[in-house]
């Protein structure tokens, strides 16, 4: 249900700005600008992309910008990836634990 027109109604400022924009930018090769970036080389890399948010979704975006080019359903695709794994591990544990009734 959530990969149903995914790419509507279009990026919000939040998707945008707390991990497309970065990941696009490491895609590239570009400078990230963040709000606290580490320092590797010659590249800049994000620690935090908010004061309160860190980075990890600009890392896993990175390679569904890099595949998919820049867009909403690359955007997007990774966190629903992860729900639908996350939802499948845990029917696993429920099961091996409780049983299948109880899944």
């Amino acid at each position: 249900m959530a990969g149903y027109q995914l790419d509507l109604p279009g990026l919000h400022y939040d998707e945008a700005q707390e991990s497309g924009l970065p990941a696009l930018q490491i895609a590239s090769g570009k400078v990230v600008s963040a709000f606290r970036n580490v320092g590797l080389g010659n590249n800049m890399f994000p620690i935090m992309v908010q004061d309160y948010i860190g980075a990890i979704h600009v890392y896993v975006t990175v390679p569904f910008i890099a595949i998919f080019g820049p867009s909403t359903v690359s955007v997007r695709l990774p966190s629903i990836l992860i729900g639908v794994t996350i939802l499948l591990l845990t029917y696993g544990f429920i099961r091996k634990v409780w049983g299948e009734r109880t899944a």
